[in-house]
């Protein structure tokens, strides 16, 4: 499968999702969860 490189993570300004870069192979996820559960 390779290596794969965080290039970045952000939430959106309503901090309900969290978009997380990988360098290689060039992709964008997105994470939903119920975060006010973590905290």
């Amino acid at each position: 499968m390779g290596a794969r490189e965080t290039a970045g993570a952000r939430f959106t300004a309503a901090g309900r999702h969290l978009f997380v870069n990988l360098q290689y192979p060039g992709l964008t996820c997105v994470i939903t969860g119920p975060w006010g559960a973590l905290v």
